[in-house]
């Protein structure tokens, strides 16, 4: 699943760095943010906590630069008090 993840963040990562309307890049905002706190609940879920924090500060950093409200709620529910 992990590697899945993975593989879709960097499809988006791709489509980012192509020219894009603003709504459109707002949208893959989100999905990198979306993205990102599913690797981190991945990596969580397998105990590697180090790596599961730094993805759920991507999330946080990609959820402040545009995302809708839904999205900003995900990272922070996501999150565990051990992760910090």
């Amino acid at each position: 699943m992990l590697a899945q993840l993975l593989q879709e963040l960097d499809e988006v990562e791709g489509l980012v760095r192509e020219r894009q309307t603003t709504s459109v890049h707002i949208r893959f905002t989100e999905m990198t943010a979306l993205l990102s706190t599913l690797i981190a609940d991945s990596l969580m879920k397998l105990g590697d906590l180090r790596r599961s924090a730094v993805w759920y500060e991507t999330a946080r950093f990609d959820r402040a630069t545009g995302a809708s409200r839904g999205i900003v709620r995900r990272p922070r529910s996501g999150n565990c008090a051990r992760c910090r």
